[in-house]
């Protein structure tokens, strides 16, 4: 039903003088609003500048009801994309198809739009004002608004031309820093080359094996330690295979040169991209960029909505995304490799169903057509991720591995949401072997050691590491001072970085960097408060109490949701979160003894023991 013209819709962007929103609403009454936009400094700074008068509506609950509810539809609108677009391998390239919340905000402002439409249609919670930080949001948004008539005026947008020079030098910004990076990397190789020599390939069976390499991965002398695959290098060379590295390389900007050294001095075959690919390779990302400018995107309507504004948006503003400029240039590599008279029967790559997984992927199917593509997702899936989750065109396209690896069946039904027909098999949990160690379910406990022990695990994006600690900062001054707050931070986030960044605010004398390894960290854990990593997961297999930390304007990243269990606590406000940890930290011993048998059960849910008949389907095998 249409609502009456009387009503009114004020848009904008974030605008640094508030006073002239204020001017927009004369009196004395209060205003409400609602934000909708992903940096909470931003949507602070403007809550402090507008006053009280006006009142921010709270969405993070809705919010993670509406990604429950859309997730399936908006993947299914993914597809159809796919499916007008999928036949030029360069779309599939794109940060549209791969639907990864990390380079494309079709998911989230979906739900945005959606969050929009009820608070409207719900008439004590309507938005008077609307701020967002996206120009195709904003026109994505009037547009429904007309056709609901609905009366709006918009206070600030930059004009078009201004936008299109932005978005072109932050284009080009990006296109020069790949090409920097890429003779960079071609440079390193060179001198590599020269000092080391290359090793050569002996045996006659080869596996390639796709995983990222971290600058803590490889040691002064070349050790090599594969934190995302431990375990599996030994058993292919067991197995009788030679391995071929191909290092997805993680977190060095420029500095190539000493990773470069420590790969060719290493026991561990590496694949030097540059020794195989040409110039060429490079300027391929030319022809990728040409197809994306130039490409006319129809999209259909999403939920009445109208999203061609943000399609565009997207398209434009990620046409020069080094994801996807490298899933060229691997697409190429493989292309090289087959050239490479290799005899490659086995390819294991660490999948996640990015960019680079399918340029992997495509490169592969034509380079060993009788190879066998394996694709280990030994990791833990989150709802709200959805690339993680194959859909049916990407099984269409073939932009899939021959088969996926879980680590449990409750987490191939998982990877089958979207595509039922994909091929799913369970295996050794490799990077959670621990889980089944001796005493993995002897919780700490607040009983038996003097101090009690809060650990807060840190996702693996910075942003969000400093905006969960800032969320949780209030906390810390209503907790006794006694307790304990350890801080660890994933493996892809320094604590110098995040002192540094989190540090310009203030660093709370009580928050306590933790250095050790996570297992270290879950034995003198009481009760562990997390968001968006799965060893939030680890921690509830081994009877840990887990706070999962709701995010307030950006999609939920909870690894445990759905699970009925009175171990895990979902947390969207101060009070909820306070609450949940004195319940926590003042368990009853018989309480943990419940938490200590419900960890169990959560571990034979998520995860398999590694043991040769688990490592078996590594080799494809049944």
């Amino acid at each position: 039903m249409a609502i009456m013209k009387s009503h009114k819709l004020l848009l904008t962007l974030p605008i640094n003088n508030v006073d002239k929103i204020k001017l927009k609403f004369p009196g004395y009454e209060s205003i409400p609003f609602v934000y909708l936009g992903k940096d909470l400094f931003i949507k602070s700074y403007l809550e402090n500048r507008l006053g009280e008068r006006f009142v921010c509506i709270k969405i993070a609950k809705l919010l993670n009801e509406v990604a429950k509810n859309i997730r399936t539809e908006h993947v299914g609108w993914i597809d159809q994309l796919n499916n007008l677009y999928g036949n030029n391998l360069f779309w599939w390239f794109g940060s549209i198809s791969a639907k990864n919340m990390y380079n494309s905000n079709l998911f989230l402002y979906s739900c945005y739009l959606e969050i929009l439409k009820i608070l409207w249609n719900t008439e004590h919670l309507r938005p008077q004002l609307v701020f967002v930080e996206s120009i195709g949001l904003l026109k994505a948004i009037s547009q429904w608004a007309s056709r609901q008539e609905i009366v709006v005026e918009v206070i600030y947008l930059p004009s078009e031309n201004y936008n299109r020079v932005i978005n072109a030098a932050k284009s080009f910004l990006k296109l020069g820093y790949f090409f920097i990076s890429a003779i960079n990397r071609r440079i390193s190789a060179y001198i590599s080359k020269k000092k080391y020599g290359r090793k050569p390939i002996t045996v006659k069976k080869v596996a390639i094996v796709d995983t990222y390499v971290l600058d803590s991965s490889l040691s002064n002398d070349g050790s090599f330690q594969d934190p995302y695959l431990p375990f599996l290098h030994e058993y292919l060379m067991q197995s009788g295979y030679q391995i071929l590295i191909h290092p997805v390389l993680y977190g060095f900007h420029l500095n190539y040169r000493s990773i470069y050294r420590r790969m060719c001095q290493s026991k561990a075959h590496f694949i030097i991209p540059d020794d195989y690919l040409k110039v060429s390779d490079y300027l391929s990302v030319l022809r990728y960029i040409l197809y994306t400018f130039t490409l006319e995107i129809q999209a259909p309507d999403f939920r009445d909505f109208d999203l061609s504004f943000l399609v565009k948006e997207e398209q434009f503003k990620n046409i020069t995304e080094i994801s996807s400029l490298l899933a060229c240039v691997i697409y190429r590599l493989f292309l090289r490799l087959g050239q490479a008279n290799l005899n490659v029967e086995l390819i294991i790559g660490w999948y996640e169903n990015q960019v680079n997984d399918k340029g992997l992927i495509s490169g592969a199917r034509k380079a060993f057509p009788m190879a066998k593509i394996i694709g280990a997702q030994i990791f833990l899936h989150c709802p709200n991720w959805i690339n993680t989750l194959p859909s049916q065109s990407e099984v269409d396209y073939k932009m899939v591995p021959h088969v996926i690896l879980e680590t449990s069946d409750y987490q191939c039904k998982i990877v089958q949401s979207y595509a039922n027909n994909i091929s799913c098999k369970t295996a050794a949990s490799l990077r959670y072997a621990h889980i089944f160690q001796e005493g993995s379910y002897t919780q700490g406990s607040n009983l038996t050691k003097p101090n009690p022990t809060i650990l807060v695990l840190l996702p693996h994006d910075l942003g969000e590491s400093v905006d969960m600690l800032e969320s949780i900062r209030v906390l810390t001054e209503k907790l006794d001072e006694d307790i304990q707050i350890l801080i660890k931070c994933h493996q892809c986030v320094s604590a110098e970085h995040l002192m540094q960044e989190f540090g310009k605010r203030g660093w709370p004398s009580r928050y306590t960097i933790f250095a050790g390894a996570l297992p270290e960290a879950l034995n003198i854990a009481d009760t562990v408060i997390a968001s968006n990593t799965s060893a939030m997961v680890e921690a509830a297999a081994r009877g840990i109490p887990v706070i999962c930390l709701g995010r307030q304007t950006i999609l939920n990243q909870n690894y445990l949701e759905g699970l009925e269990t009175n171990l895990i606590t979902e947390c969207f406000t101060e009070d909820e979160l306070e609450a949940a940890v004195k319940r926590y930290l003042d368990s009853s011993p018989g309480e943990q003894e419940a938490y200590c048998q419900e960890g169990k059960r959560i571990a034979r849910l998520f995860f398999t023991p590694v043991n040769e008949e688990t490592m078996r389907p590594f080799l494809g095998q049944n």
